[in-house]
């Protein structure tokens, strides 16, 4: 079950420092929405992101990569998604940590799944998330998550 009473889900979006593949610190944001779905709005700029509002909706928005499920069970938090490789590959990317507050979350681990088996080592990070309201909040319907 999810605990949607830890996290705001209804009006915003989560922004925060990412880790990307390569090891470098990022900006990323997020949707949750209240059935256990999360959309990656995906990485950014640092520079860019002064500079915006509210991140705009990637052009792929129908592409299964940017949709997954999370879960809040105490004060953990889980994020998984699909993510495809530069060999065109799709493996798993589960994001594990803890929550905060209402409003604040931690990414301290991120694992790679290929066939219901680790693919590479975890890896520890320490990427914080903090919510901010917007009126502008898509809805959760896609294709690859019913």
């Amino acid at each position: 079950d999810h605990d949607m009473t830890k996290l705001k889900v209804h009006s915003g979006y989560y922004y925060g420092d990412s880790t990307l593949d390569n090891g470098t610190i990022g900006v990323n944001a997020l949707y949750l929405y209240q059935n256990g779905v999360w959309q990656d709005i995906g990485g950014i700029d640092l520079g860019k992101w002064f500079t915006k509002d509210l991140p705009q909706i990637p052009q792929a928005a129908s592409h299964v990569t940017i949709w997954g499920l999370f879960k809040v069970e105490s004060n953990s938090i889980t994020l998984e998604r699909w993510h495809q490789l530069s060999t065109g590959c799709l493996t798993t990317l589960v994001k594990k940590g803890r929550v905060l507050n209402d409003t604040t979350f931690v990414i301290t681990l991120r694992e790679r799944y290929k066939n219901g088996r680790a693919s590479s080592p975890a890896q520890e990070v320490y990427n914080i998330y903090r919510f901010r309201a917007s009126k502008n909040k898509p809805d959760s319907t896609n294709n690859f998550i019913k």
